[in-house]
C-alpha cells in the first residue's frame, strides 16, 4: 500500500530523522513518500491539490506557527484534520498543552522514540481511512 506523508518541520535535521525511521520502519510494507516543508509552503501542497495520508506539524515553526497550519488547513480542508498530528517540544506551559487539548489531535512531544512515532503515524494512517 501507499503511505504519503507531509512532515512540517523547521528543523531541517528532525525532519530527516523521522523520514529515516518511518523508512526502516515501514518501507516492508508500504511505498513511502515524503513532503517536508516549514510552514506556509505545506499550505501550498494541499494548494495545489496534493493529499497526504499522514500531516506531521511542529507546533513552533520559524516565520509560522503549526498553529496558523492546523487552522488554515481545518477551515480550507476540513477532510484532512483526521489525518494531522502535533509535534512539539514545549512541555512546560500548561497553555500549549490546553491548546493541544482544544484542538482534538494528537500530539507527540520531543523527544519521542520510534514506537511512539510509529503510534502516531499507525493512528493517523487508520484514522484517515
Amino acid at each position: 500500500s501507499k503511505l504519503a506523508l507531509l512532515i512540517i518541520e523547521d528543523e531541517e535535521s528532525v525532519s530527516t530523522a523521522i523520514q529515516k525511521i518511518l523508512t526502516l520502519s515501514l518501507e516492508d510494507r508500504h511505498e513511502l513518500t515524503f513532503r517536508t516543508a516549514k510552514g506556509k509552503d505545506a499550505l501550498d501542497f494541499l494548494e495545489r491539490g496534493e493529499r497526504f495520508d499522514v500531516i506531521l506539524c511542529d507546533l513552533n515553526l520559524g516565520g509560522t506557527s503549526g498553529r496558523y497550519v492546523f487552522e488554515k488547513i481545518s477551515s480550507q480542508y476540513p477532510e484532512e484534520i483526521e489525518r494531522f498530528g502535533f509535534l512539539t517540544g514545549d512541555r512546560a506551559h500548561h497553555e500549549t498543552a490546553a491548546y493541544l487539548a482544544s484542538t482534538g489531535r494528537p500530539a507527540l512531544y520531543k523527544p519521542f522514540d520510534h514506537a511512539q512515532l510509529l503510534e502516531l503515524v499507525n493512528l493517523l494512517s487508520k484514522d484517515a481511512k
